[in-house]
């Protein structure tokens, strides 16, 4: 038998045709879309119009660097220009580290942005009160650092040359500590945590809606006196109208960041489903001998999982 297999030709082609029609374009469109979320976010008004704003420029922030160290690579192997990852050894490891901490950052930056919704829907006032700047404050630089420091462990984890590339993760009980973090860590933990809180989240804007509509069949003529009363006092005073105009803008933010949130976890597990079922496989095919044939099927299936979940961060 052959221990190369006609597929692989077949699937690098393939590789190649979505290099020109698919990653060149998705990396620009991913640049110019979290750069816009960038200057979107950034500016004044959203910032201080909750936390959740913040957790959007994080997870921009880490999508920029995932994309431009995770599809640049990709894109200059399969259309034939040099690629450092494969001649540099810190470069090689220094691009992995880089583009596993970015893509974990997001994904849990994500993670955030859906708690946090679930936080400032709740009728519970302690929950509500957690979603704060003050946290907020604390909880970024940390996290970042706690991830920077857990993901240390690709620095002494890669090193050799092996099929084409300057790094070669190490065999043994490092591969399967990678196996099993790739399981649950970037995949497992974050699509549950979504799926949770989403649900959640969805529960708490129901309560929110149910109510509101046990009120109003029930608003009698004193109430609407009060109405017309405080409409008068808004027309007299400026300042409380004003007040009261940027109470509702930032109540309706709040309700498109929501929308946005679920939005952006619908995405995130259509396109993080297949890597997350690939790991899983992985793991439990980890002791099966290969065919050629199924190992170029295999390996197609993985850049596939890969190259949906750099997606994510254009999309996102």
């Amino acid at each position: 038998m052959s221990s190369t297999s006609p597929l692989t030709a077949i699937f690098a082609n393939i590789h190649l045709q979505l290099s020109r029609y698919v990653y060149c374009p998705l990396y620009i469109a991913g640049n110019l879309g979290n750069i816009f979320s960038l200057i979107m976010f950034s500016q004044a008004k959203l910032r201080s119009s909750g936390v959740c704003s913040w957790y959007f420029l994080v997870v921009s922030v880490a999508n920029l660097i995932s994309i431009n160290t995770g599809f640049i690579t990709r894109i200059l192997s399969y259309m034939g220009f040099p690629d450092p990852s494969r001649t540099i050894g810190w470069y090689c490891t220094g691009r992995i580290y880089i583009s596993n901490l970015s893509l974990t950052m997001a994904r849990y930056f994500l993670c955030s942005i859906v708690i946090d919704r679930f936080l400032i829907t709740s009728t519970n006032v302690k929950f509500r009160r957690m979603s704060s700047f003050k946290v907020a404050k604390w909880y970024i630089p940390l996290s970042i650092l706690g991830w920077m420091i857990y993901y240390s462990n690709i620095w002494v984890g890669y090193n050799g040359y092996q099929n084409g590339s300057a790094c070669k993760r190490q065999d043994g009980i490092y591969t399967i500590f990678i196996t099993v973090n790739s399981l649950t860590i970037d995949t497992s933990i974050p699509i549950l945590l979504m799926i949770i809180f989403s649900l959640l989240t969805l529960n708490n804007l129901h309560g929110l809606r149910r109510r509101r509509n046990l009120i109003t069949p029930h608003t009698d003529g004193s109430m609407m006196t009060v109405v017309r009363t405080t409409n008068r006092n808004e027309t007299i005073d400026g300042g409380k109208q004003k007040v009261i105009v940027e109470q509702r803008e930032k109540k309706q933010f709040g309700k498109q960041l929501t929308m946005i949130s679920l939005i952006q976890v619908l995405l995130y597990i259509m396109l993080n489903v297949l890597s997350a079922i690939y790991a899983l496989y992985s793991v439990t095919t980890s002791s099966t001998i290969r065919t050629p044939n199924r190992t170029a099927i295999e390996s197609f299936i993985n850049a596939i999982a890969v190259m949906m979940t750099f997606i994510f961060g254009t999309v996102s």
